[in-house]
């Protein structure tokens, strides 16, 4: 859901050419990074839509952070920091 709600805001607000979507684990954390090269914002003047606000909700049921690195015209880039209780199951 987080995925999806971030893919609605890039396709309504960001006028993007490019979107890539990554996971990246390690032993202890899950990194969930959508990343455009859209208009961007800029973070200081609070990134505060429904959107949002529900992407932190459900990061934050799960344990997990979210840090949004933009500016304008530079893109925008939402990091999702899922902490890991453990080894992975395979």
């Amino acid at each position: 859901r987080i995925i999806q709600e971030q893919l609605n805001n890039v396709i309504r607000h960001a006028e993007a050419t490019r979107v890539s979507v990554s996971l990246i684990s390690s032993q202890d954390r899950l990194l969930l990074l959508v990343a455009d090269n859209g208009k961007g914002c800029d973070p200081a003047e609070g990134v505060k839509g429904v959107g949002i606000i529900n992407m932190k909700t459900r990061a934050s049921l799960h344990g997990a952070s979210v840090v949004i690195l933009s500016q304008p015209g530079e893109g925008f880039q939402l990091h999702v920091i899922f902490p890991l209780g453990g080894v992975m199951p395979a």
